[in-house]
């Protein structure tokens, strides 16, 4: 959306894919972290024309990237990062749950209600011993991969595209 009174455009970009059997995270957003956690944008969301915001790139280690593309302007590198990540999990009557991002090493379980004895299956699952109903909170941190979008100034919105393929 531009505004007219500053030319500012917002924007918000989340894709995520999945096999379906669930165990594949491809994802890619705008970079929100503030500085002080090392974010690429300062913990700025919102680009004038002409800016190069930082990205994050998720994706679960059975998931190759096979195209990235642009709208306009190209992708550049910004080295890899470990980000933190909580969220809540919940659990309807089922014993397994999938995470929003791929969890580099272990989760910490901060606290739960109506479940216990969760544990992390690959980078993606939380597995209950038997089905369940609840809510568990979790932490963990998960690698992205940093891009910055650089060359796009015509005001317009940009698409980033990323396709991956999970590997059996």
């Amino acid at each position: 959306m531009i505004s007219m009174a500053n030319n500012v455009i917002t924007t918000s970009i989340v894709v995520e894919f999945t096999d379906p059997e669930g165990s594949g995270i491809l994802k890619v957003e705008i970079d929100d972290r503030p500085a002080s956690e090392g974010g690429l944008n300062n913990g700025e969301t919102s680009f004038p024309p002409g800016s190069s915001p930082g990205l994050l790139l998720y994706r679960s280690n059975n998931v190759g990237t096979l195209t990235q593309q642009t709208s306009e302007g190209q992708l550049a590198g910004a080295g890899t990062f470990l980000v933190q990540k909580q969220e809540f999990i919940t659990f309807a009557g089922v014993a397994e749950a999938e995470l929003s991002y791929p969890a580099a090493g272990g989760v910490n379980i901060l606290r739960s209600m109506g479940v216990g004895g969760a544990t992390l299956s690959g980078q993606t699952k939380m597995v209950l011993p038997s089905p369940g109903v609840g809510v568990i909170e979790v932490r963990y941190m998960a690698q992205a991969i940093g891009y910055r979008l650089v060359g796009a100034g015509s005001g317009m919105p940009v698409v980033v595209f990323f396709q991956g393929a999970v590997n059996p």
